[in-house]
């Protein structure tokens, strides 16, 4: 089985989605052709094949910083002006 089946497969376990799934292993195998790159003596492990989809998974489904979010609303610019703007659009 080749790497792209591979890690197709598990990010098809982890999301349950098909499209999810194909950008899962998209961004996967960039960041695989990046390792190889920078270090073309690397063996790559299945390990290594299923720790890149799962990290990049779990950075999808991080919560933003505290920082970034007022009354529940995600700012994007950290300002109040912002929020004030947010809810405002969104009519709360």
């Amino acid at each position: 089985m080749d790497w792209k089946t591979i890690i197709y497969q598990y990010s098809l376990q982890l999301t349950r989605n098909r499209w999810d799934a194909e950008d899962l292993t998209q961004e996967a195998w960039l960041k695989l052709m990046n390792a190889i790159e920078q270090k073309p003596e690397r063996t790559i492990s299945k390990a290594y094949l299923y720790r890149v989809p799962l990290e990049n998974n779990i950075g999808k489904h991080q919560t933003p910083p505290a920082s970034m979010m007022q009354g529940g609303v995600w700012c994007f610019r950290h300002s109040s002006r912002a929020a004030y703007d947010l809810n405002t659009v969104s009519g709360l």
